[in-house]
């Protein structure tokens, strides 16, 4: 219903209404047909939606109070006719708004918090309160998805637009520059080598070249163009196969001399410019030494920017003074990071209420920004496909079912050069071992579970566990267990893999392995076999051990103290292991994983005999009777007496051809696998 209504300037009234607010006289409001707090649509030569405020009993019937944005967002003066109707608004998913003559950078969150709450309709000038209410700044809404009226809510994107520009984050072909998630200490950093310099009168010049180097997917090549373009740097492509000759290297510098202050930017720095030690026979002569050297010494508006994905890759050369004065490492994100990063991404989606972003950040370790922008186009294509049936939404809404399914599709990156498992395996699958159990949880899981409790008692987790016994007793089962319980990425190194004949290769191999397990923490790192991966060095007949040893004490002491990386390692000789490496500080905790007793082996009987089919079999009775099993053996026994099972069934004269389901294993089975078997473990 529409109501024809006066519009009165609130400046003689005692309480004039909120900003985007109207206030009624109470038979006025029950005349137009609404409750404070919902929403209105005023229309004089323009229209707007105000939020209708506490009465006003003094107001004149027929009369509506509005504030300046309302009378301005109206096109409307004091003592002018409007008309006032219900309108019921929905949620805002984006808003984009222009500053009115001024530049606005900064926390966009903080802008999102002072809209909170808010009803906008496009074209509508409002004023936003930040820093406290310090300053007020006056914006124009220059876009709505949905279109509004739209309510500012806490799901909103709001976007920092020019009134000429339209577009949302991810509308466009090309990425918008400003959206690069998790990387705003590596923005300021890259910014300060390359551009804070040139803006400055200190006589210090910026740097001839920055080495950017990070995981594949991390977002580079992004952060790269995001500040030159705050900047104003224009950028210079280089081919990496143009490093070998000065020609193209030539033109390629008096290009940007021309457009200059720019970047010559490098995108394979490794291809262009690769460590001798390791091109081998396809070693390049590179020239980007040459083109270093004239940055220097001709521009001091220039930069050379290359990347890589691992900066070792780099001719060790160009990785000095003069030339990469400085290196960049970019991340791979954390938990926050990947939060912000899948908030940019999902602005052009439609996300039912039960996807809930800061989960899906919570569980994707490893993932960069890449493969957190995969996740949500997989979740999207499974969102389109089902609702592909003739009428489908253009714009399907993307449920969390949809981006779970996407998640066991997409695998992150960084997992991709290493085998790093998510062990399926329980605690309840692990029978016996209590006491070994109670230290692995104490040591492992509770530094990744607790980490405040340890910041509160002031005291560093425990950086390892030793677990040692006899072989098949479940020590790597209870590494499994401890990896899947916490949720942490499980990386199982065998000592002897590691081992290579040549010089340098053993010690760089364990290195590769920290510094994996670091950059897709919370990762447990599963060392097996370690005596032959670390023996005592006064034992070990080679220098390749020695330098084996050393590298594994070096990385595991410069390991967090937060416990964000665990280390368990297995042995069934303690004894042979080196000294120095289980000292406390590194594998400080030594667990015994003995032969199970006769409890225990009924405990992991039970558990192999879960899902076999069994008729009258006493599980307590064969576990007093296997004596020196070992949890593998107990394995090997229940497999033989399924065997044993299998055999009789296909010896049966009378079996019908179709009585899978009559074939169980009893207890003689059980009893005749004991005699065909016996412990692995000598006794003595």
């Amino acid at each position: 219903m529409t109501t024809r209504l006066t519009l009165v300037d609130p400046e003689g009234a005692a309480d004039g209404p909120a900003a985007g607010a109207v206030r009624f006289a109470p038979a006025t409001r029950r005349r137009v047909g609404v409750d404070v707090g919902e929403t209105v649509r005023v229309e004089g030569a323009a229209a707007t939606a105000a939020t209708v405020g506490e009465d006003a009993p003094d107001l004149s019937t027929g009369s509506v109070l509005a504030g300046a944005a309302v009378r301005r967002n109206a096109d409307a003066d004091a003592g002018t006719p409007v008309t006032v109707a219900p309108v019921d608004p929905v949620r805002a998913r984006r808003v984009a708004v222009a500053p009115n003559a001024f530049s606005l950078e900064g926390d966009a969150d903080a802008l999102s918090r002072a809209l909170a709450g808010r009803v906008l309709t496009t074209g509508d000038r409002i004023e936003a309160d930040l820093f406290g209410g310090s300053v007020t700044v006056s914006l124009t809404v220059v876009d709505l998805d949905p279109a509004g009226p739209a309510v500012v809510t806490d799901g909103t994107t709001v976007a920092v637009r020019d009134p000429d520009d339209r577009q949302f984050p991810g509308d466009a072909v090309d990425p918008d520059p400003a959206a690069v998630g998790g990387l705003d200490d590596e923005q300021a950093t890259l910014r300060r080598l390359v551009a804070a310099p040139r803006s400055a009168s200190t006589g210090i010049r910026s740097p001839a070249g920055v080495l950017v180097h990070g995981p594949s997917g991390v977002g580079k090549t992004r952060l790269i163009r995001r500040v030159a373009a705050a900047a104003d740097l224009s950028i210079h492509g280089i081919d990496p196969a143009d490093c070998e000759r000065r020609d193209p290297l030539a033109a390629a510098l008096r290009a940007a001399a021309d457009d200059a202050p720019a970047i010559l930017h490098v995108p394979d720095l490794a291809a262009a410019a690769p460590n001798p030690d390791r091109a081998g026979r396809d070693r390049r002569r590179s020239r980007l030494g040459w083109l270093l050297d004239r940055v220097r010494e001709l521009q001091d508006d220039l930069v050379v920017v290359g990347e890589a994905t691992h900066a070792d890759a780099v001719d060790p050369a160009l990785r000095r003074g003069g030339r990469f004065d400085a290196e960049l490492r970019v991340p791979v994100p954390d938990p926050d990071a990947r939060r912000e990063i899948l908030a940019i991404h999902a602005a052009t989606l439609d996300l039912a209420p039960d996807v809930d972003l800061a989960a899906v950040a919570a569980r994707t370790h490893g993932y960069t920004g890449a493969d957190l922008e995969a996740v949500l186009v997989d979740a999207a294509t499974r969102a389109a496909a089902g609702a592909d049936d003739g009428t489908a939404d253009p714009r399907p809404t993307v449920t969390a079912a949809h981006v779970a399914a996407a998640l066991d599709a997409v695998d992150p990156t960084t997992l991709r050069e290493v085998t790093v498992e998510r062990p399926s395996l329980t605690y309840r699958d692990v029978g016996g071992l209590a006491a070994a159990k109670r230290e692995v949880i104490r040591t492992v899981e509770w530094p990744l579970r607790y980490p405040d409790l340890f910041e509160r008692l002031a005291v560093d987790a425990p950086t390892g566990v030793l677990l040692y016994g006899p072989p098949g007793t479940g020590k790597t089962m209870l590494a499994k267990a401890v990896a899947n319980s916490t949720d942490a990425n499980f990386l199982a190194v065998d000592g002897p893999e590691l081992m290579d004949r040549y010089v340098g290769e053993s010690e760089r191999g364990v290195r590769e392995v920290f510094e994996r397990a670091r950059r897709v923490a919370p990762t447990v790192v599963f060392l097996d076999e370690v005596d032959s991966l670390a023996p005592a060095r006064a034992d070990a007949d080679t220098g390749a051990a020695e330098r084996v040893v050393s590298q594994l004490l070096t990385e595991l002491d410069g390991l967090s103290p937060r416990g964000s990386v665990a280390v368990l390692a297995a042995t069934n000789r303690p004894d042979a292991v080196d000294p120095a490496l289980l000292r406390p500080g590194r594998i400080e905790k030594r667990v015994a994983v003995p032969r199970p007793d006769a409890d225990a082996r009924a405990d992991i009987l039970a558990i192999h005999l879960t899902d076999v089919p069994t008729r009258d079999v006493d599980v307590a009775a064969v576990a007093r009777r296997a004596t020196g099993y070992t949890g593998s053996d107990l394995a090997a026994l229940v497999r033989e007496a399924a065997l044993l099972a299998m055999e009789d069934h296909l010896r049966a004269d009378d079996r019908p051809d179709d009585a899978v389901d009559d074939v169980v294993v009893e207890g003689t089975h059980l009893e005749r696998a004991l005699a065909a078997t016996e412990p692995s473990v000598d006794p003595d």
